[in-house]
């Protein structure tokens, strides 16, 4: 998060969000072509097939909620939210599935 938020941001003042997210991940798609070759797909199951569909599909309504944020407000307000989020989640997930318990300390962390 650095000249790449303060680039999206300039392009999103003339452009749409969904416009903006749908150029890029194309490009992203059109560059990743060329690892296919190198790709093992032997065991890639159903059940990791269908992780691998779901974490796609929330990474990509991701990207567009980021982009509406940074669209409509101030990068210096959106970058420490959006930045911050991954750690919230991470202890969500481990206080839930891991059963890890959360100090004071650990919690203001």
């Amino acid at each position: 998060m650095g000249i790449s938020t303060l680039v999206e941001k300039k392009a999103l003042k003339t452009e749409h969000p969904t416009a903006f997210s749908t150029s890029f991940a194309t490009t992203i798609a059109i560059v990743s072509l060329v690892f296919i070759p190198l790709a093992d797909f032997k065991n890639v199951t159903l059940p990791i097939l269908g992780i691998i569909y779901a974490t796609s599909i929330i990474s990509t309504v991701t990207y567009i909620l980021t982009a509406k944020v940074y669209k409509h407000s101030s990068v210096s307000v959106a970058t420490p939210i959006l930045s911050s989020l991954p750690m919230l989640f991470v202890t969500i997930f481990a206080y839930a599935f891991l059963g890890e318990k959360l100090s004071y300390y650990s919690m203001q962390a």
